[in-house]
């Protein structure tokens, strides 16, 4: 059962029950068109983030996964004079990352779900396959420019109690299961 979907400018992002399905189209103006499918389990993600667009020159807000696939390549070394130098590794399908535009999508409601699917719930294990995540996970509970004007800029010291409520309520960061203990 898919629970949320992204269309980007050429690419689509499914999030089932069961896995993350990216559908990557290649190709420029209808010619030639690849398309790559992708099929990430919810059980291989070993972590995951979000990153909202900066300034008004970034037009994207990313989502980034990292995965226990062990698929690495590593380039081989190159000859540079009298010494060989070894290019950077490149990860494939154990690091994922998505573009969204800009305020298109609700960057908090994805992080929302990808805990509730990714994360051990209580008494161990993970959100079965077979149980959905609830909708009021992914609908809108708050926006992040409420969470950083309540962070603003004065350094301080906040209690416990008033973290976890903003990270419950205003901008739900945190499981039923999470607590802050400072």
């Amino acid at each position: 059962r898919v629970e949320m979907a992204f269309k980007g400018r050429r690419d689509l992002i499914l999030f089932t029950t069961k896995r993350m399905i990216k559908v990557d189209i290649h190709g420029f103006m209808g010619i030639g068109k690849k398309v790559n499918y992708i099929s990430i389990p919810w059980n291989v993600v070993q972590c995951f983030g979000v990153r909202s667009a900066g300034s008004f020159l970034d037009k994207d807000s990313e989502m980034f996964i990292w995965t226990d696939i062990d698929d690495v390549f590593w380039p081989p070394k190159e000859k540079n004079g009298d010494q060989e130098t070894q290019p950077p590794p490149i990860p494939r399908m154990s690091f994922i990352e998505c573009d969204f535009q800009k305020d298109k999508v609700d960057l908090m409601a994805i992080h929302r779900y990808l805990s509730e699917r990714c994360l051990r719930v209580q008494g161990g294990g993970y959100l079965a396959p077979e149980v959905p995540v609830d909708p009021s996970v992914i609908q809108a509970a708050g926006n992040v420019e409420k969470f950083f004007e309540w962070l603003g800029n004065d350094a301080r010291c906040l209690p416990a109690s008033q973290i976890e409520e903003q990270l419950k309520s205003t901008n739900p960061m945190l499981q039923t299961d999470e607590h802050v203990v400072m």
